[in-house]
């Protein structure tokens, strides 16, 4: 008779509760990190845009130039270049990435993408599309899912508030009115959460000196 081999503890296949555990930690990982580093770029990206619209609305508003749109192109760098002093000042502790770190920046990444696209395509054709109504739509579901997956209500909430928004940008045609909202927009799911994030991190790290 042969003997049975006994199988590697990496080849065995998890149970129901073994693979709910699992996920719940990979879950609390991602969300721990979250806390830890994400308010940076939450808000970097969400003062940078209020930033951005405050000035091109105020640029339009003076010369009725619609060139200014061209505006917009420097927000993706500065915010990058935001994104890499933050991280050089405040560092990512650890190299361990689960699966939910990975599909939350996969979807940040397609989302990304395609609201590149749209604001390349409105700016440099004469296609009359709604930009502003998808880009709060897209970002707002960005943050509805990322909230969601990590279970980090501030994120879920401005993200379902900016979908319920974005709507208004179909109705409203007073420019004032639709940066006004944008700004509202991007207040609700990126820099509330920013700094709420960010409190939580100096409040984690104000324990861990006790």
């Amino acid at each position: 008779m042969e003997k049975q081999k006994n199988t590697p503890l990496e080849n065995r296949e998890l149970n129901a509760a073994e693979s709910l555990a699992l996920i719940n930690r990979m879950i609390e990982t991602t969300r721990n990190r979250m806390e830890s580093k994400a308010g940076w770029p939450f808000l970097i990206w969400g003062y940078l845009t209020v930033a951005f619209t405050l000035a091109f609305y105020a640029a339009f508003a003076w010369t009725h130039d619609v060139r200014w749109a061209w505006l917009w192109f420097g927000l993706p760098l500065c915010g990058w270049l935001g994104m890499t002093l933050a991280l050089r000042k405040h560092p990512a502790e650890g190299s361990v990435r689960t699966i939910i770190d990975r599909v939350i920046g996969q979807i940040w990444l397609v989302l990304g993408i395609a609201a590149f696209v749209l604001t390349c395509t409105c700016i440099t054709t004469s296609l009359r599309i709604p930009i502003f109504f998808l880009i709060v739509l897209l970002m707002g579901i960005g943050c509805a899912l990322t909230g969601l997956v990590c279970r980090f209500t501030p994120s879920t909430v401005g993200g379902f508030v900016c979908i319920a928004l974005a709507p208004l940008f179909l109705i409203v045609r007073d420019n004032a009115a639709n940066a006004a909202l944008f700004i509202v927009a991007f207040t609700a799911m990126m820099i509330i959460p920013g700094h709420i994030l960010c409190y939580r991190s100096n409040r984690q790290a104000k324990q861990h000196h006790v």
